[in-house]
């Protein structure tokens, strides 16, 4: 059960750095456009697309794409990664219904080496998926320092609020390994 509560930490400490260092590096780019260079770096002087900035649209693009990414890839991922998991491991004994999910005790049950491998994979999900709204809103906050539109701001704080969106509970990890137990019970 350590573990489990070490993973939790973990995730939640390394997950709000790496919000914080996002949002600090987009205050510096907003004060730079207001102090510095109002208009932004290349403000209008740069490649134009029928009247549009050029690099706003390509790498707020990128931006989006990445955000749309960070939703659907890590599900994806850590669909295969769980099946994958289940053809291993071995199922519980007991019936999972009666557990009380609110009382962490029912983790005594789960084997050992099931249990790292669940935080594991847990682990994986939740960083490829704020890793991708971090580089989001770096390339965000680059185009908006570049050409100072509001379009680059928005998607910085879509990011943002992305990665805290992500930072996971002690219920939320709960739910998710009892969940793969159910799953692991159902297909054996």
């Amino acid at each position: 059960m350590e573990a489990f509560r070490k993973t939790v930490s973990i995730l939640q400490v390394i997950i709000v750095a790496l919000a914080a260092g996002l949002t600090v590096l987009g205050a510096v780019m907003i004060y730079m456009v207001i102090q510095v260079k109002p208009g932004g770096f290349i403000g209008g002087a740069g490649p134009q697309l029928a009247g549009l900035p050029l690099l706003t649209i390509v790498m707020d693009g990128i931006s989006l794409v990445i955000l749309l990414l960070s939703i659907f890839l890590p599900p994806v991922m850590l669909n295969i990664m769980t099946t994958n998991w289940a053809k291993k491991a071995l199922p519980i004994d007991g019936d999972l219904a009666s557990w009380e999910t609110s009382d962490l005790t029912w983790l005594d049950r789960v084997p050992g080496e099931s249990l790292q491998t669940l935080l594991n994979l847990f682990h994986t999900n939740r960083f490829v998926s704020v890793a991708l709204c971090e580089a989001a809103g770096m390339i965000s906050s680059i185009a908006y320092l570049l050409e100072a539109r509001f379009v680059s701001l928005a998607l910085l704080v879509a990011a943002i609020t992305m990665m805290i969106w992500r930072v996971p509970t002690q219920s939320t990890l709960n739910h998710w390994v009892y969940s793969q137990m159910e799953r692991l019970k159902r297909e054996k």
